[in-house]
C-alpha cells in the first residue's frame, strides 16, 4: 500500500500525545553524558526533541516545524483574517 493510500485510510484515526522536549538534565541522562561545555553545546545544537535525539533524522525536525507553521500559525492566522472575525 502506498503511503498516500495509508494516510487516506487512516486519517482521523490516531492517538494524540503531548510530549515535551528534554530538559538539559534529561538530555544528559538519555545520552549518558556528563555535564560539561561539550554536552551543553551538543544540547544547544541538537535541541531536546526526544525522537530527534534518539534517531538524529532531520526529517523529524522538518515535520515538527511544518506542523507548527501549518497547523498552529497558518490556521490561526487564516481564521483571524476571515471576514467573520473582522469587525
Amino acid at each position: 500500500m502506498l503511503s498516500v493510500e495509508l494516510d487516506t485510510r487512516l486519517s482521523g484515526r490516531h492517538l494524540s500525545m503531548e510530549l515535551f522536549p528534554f530538559s538539559y538534565s534529561e538530555y544528559m541522562r538519555f545520552k549518558e553524558k556528563e555535564n560539561g561545555v561539550e554536552t551543553v553545546m551538543d544540547y544547544l545544537r541538537n535541541g531536546g526533541i526526544p525522537e530527534y535525539v534518539k534517531t538524529g533524522q532531520p526529517g523529524i525536525l522538518n515535520a515538527l516545524a511544518d506542523d507548527i507553521l501549518m497547523r498552529d500559525i497558518a490556521v490561526k492566522h487564516a481564521y483571524a483574517m476571515s471576514p467573520r472575525c473582522v469587525s
